[in-house]
């Protein structure tokens, strides 16, 4: 992938907002990989076990998945970084701005995908809260 695209309304099957935060739970749980900054945002490792991001995963042939959910407004989770691979971001509730180094940036709502090909610098910020969405990617 070469350059960034936005996919409007990809898809509406959307997981309930409970069992993403479960999801999330359940890695802290289990003691699988899981962040968490207490009542600003959580990430885990195991969003492929969500019935509705399994579906995703098969349709757009990926492997891995990622759950995010941020509790805060103006949340911006790692702040400016990029990812060695492509991601593959589906907006499941809230909004959220994406700003790239480019100037270039998006507003992400329930169902939209967004693709940002490996290394390329960006930011996530939370419009709205609660806010919860999948990065999904091949490796």
């Amino acid at each position: 992938m070469s350059q960034i695209e936005l996919t409007k309304g990809f898809c509406f099957e959307i997981p309930d907002l409970a069992d993403l935060f479960d999801n999330i739970k359940w890695s802290a749980d289990n003691e699988k990989s899981f962040k968490t900054i207490p009542n600003t945002w959580a990430r885990n490792y195991d969003g492929q076990m969500v019935p509705e991001v399994q579906k995703v995963l098969e349709r757009l042939d990926l492997k891995i998945a990622h759950t995010y959910i941020s509790e805060k407004v103006g949340s911006h989770g790692y702040g400016r970084h990029c990812d060695d691979v492509d991601v593959w971001f589906w907006q499941c509730h809230g909004k959220t701005k994406w700003l790239f180094d480019n100037r270039v940036s998006y507003i992400l709502e329930p169902g939209d995908l967004l693709l940002i090909p490996a290394n390329s610098y960006h930011e996530v910020v939370s419009l709205t809260a609660p806010r919860a969405g999948i990065s999904m990617s091949k490796t």
